[in-house]
């Protein structure tokens, strides 16, 4: 195959939640979800996107919206891209060194990391108090710029600034043309 095609990849039907009709609510659900426990991990999410909602920070501005239904998901989409990264880097092996590579995150990658960022950094939370409180007080320290998840974000960009210079290896080829001449 040619370097500059690539197949197209079948991917499953979004499956949308039930009450805010969104694929970003039910990939949340998925990434809080244990053992297979989907109504408990709804039961959570539902109630700290309403908490977060309800004790909103003042100066937060949302754009129009009708009803509690949609403001709740406006500010889990906020939340979400506020944690989402830009680049990240991944290890490269060259030469017998292993290099930290800068690379730039797509769309979907991103919005995996950040959901898989907050769920973490709410678990790692050690207040004894429920999973949705726990949730829901990740969620709106995000949105006043303080939370953990926030922080593995900028840990991210911090370690892709530092290794701008090995952002020439990205494409890199392992084999040499010679080595393909000799098989």
């Amino acid at each position: 195959m040619s370097r500059g095609k690539r197949a197209a990849v079948s991917r499953p039907e979004k499956m949308l939640d039930n009450r805010y009709n969104s694929d970003v609510v039910s990939s949340l659900i998925r990434a809080l979800m244990k053992d297979g426990k989907a109504s408990i991990a709804r039961t959570i999410v539902y109630k700290a996107m309403n908490d977060v909602t309800k004790n909103l920070p003042k100066n937060i501005e949302l754009p129009e919206h009708d009803g509690m239904i949609e403001k709740e998901l406006l500010v889990l989409k906020r939340v979400l891209e506020s944690i989402h990264p830009r680049v990240e880097v991944k290890s490269r092996r060259v030469g017998g060194a292993n290099y930290q590579v800068p690379q730039v995150v797509s769309r979907d990658r991103g919005n995996t990391l950040a959901r898989r960022w907050l769920v973490s950094s709410a678990r790692s939370r050690s207040e004894g108090k429920p999973m949705w409180v726990k949730l829901a007080k990740e969620m709106k320290e995000t949105l006043e710029g303080k939370s953990n998840a926030l922080s593995k974000k900028e840990t991210q960009d911090k370690m892709a600034s530092a290794n701008r210079a090995n952002a020439n290896l990205a494409r890199r080829d392992n084999t040499r043309p010679d080595d393909k001449e000799r098989v």
